[in-house]
């Protein structure tokens, strides 16, 4: 039999479900939280990404990400992966890229399509590439390590990217975590 809940724990998560479930956004300079944002992807360039099969059954796989100025994102992959065939039946997908340290992370959501121009594919590659040199021992994109056949380069638009830093906001202040730029 569990044990009830003291008046004083009960009063804490009321408290805690109802400023998670009514928080607000903060109203900031769009061109300061862009800035932000494209501070934090220049230094994490892994995130994970979502997509879904036809069905709507969920994948989540690590990916390095490629992020342009106006917050379009890429990645690669080989064509016989699940996320690939599963942005062939269901093109949107959803990409969070998160620094422990800072607890802060970027969240994007949008429309998927495959990069055809051969001089967008081979800045995507190499930039790829020099993250892998970064950030892992092998110096080896994952990728490449994979026996499935052809390479394809993916572009994530979103209309919204959102930035939450939790370790700069006080536990009274949920409405100040979020920045999220149109």
């Amino acid at each position: 039999m569990a044990a009830a809940a003291s008046p004083s724990r009960l009063a804490i998560l009321v408290v805690f479900f109802t400023r998670v479930a009514y928080h607000k956004t903060m109203t900031v300079d769009i061109t300061q939280s862009r800035e932000r944002i494209l501070d934090f992807l220049g230094t994490h360039k892994v995130g994970v990404l979502a997509t879904a099969d036809a069905t709507g059954k969920p994948h989540a796989a690590a990916v390095y990400v490629v992020c342009d100025p106006q917050l379009v994102f890429y990645f690669i992959t080989k064509k016989a992966t699940r996320k690939s065939t599963n942005l062939s039946v269901n093109s949107q997908a959803a990409l969070a890229v998160y620094d422990e340290q800072s607890q802060t992370t970027v969240q994007v959501d949008g429309q998927v399509e495959v990069v055809t121009d051969p001089a967008q594919i081979d800045r995507i590659f190499t930039e790829i590439q020099a993250i892998a040199r970064l950030t892992s021992q092998s110096g080896t994109p994952p990728p490449a390590k994979l026996l499935a056949d052809g390479y394809v380069v993916y572009r994530l638009s979103s209309p919204t990217a959102r930035l939450a830093s939790y370790s700069d906001t006080p536990a009274t202040d949920q409405h100040d975590i979020f920045e999220i730029v149109t």
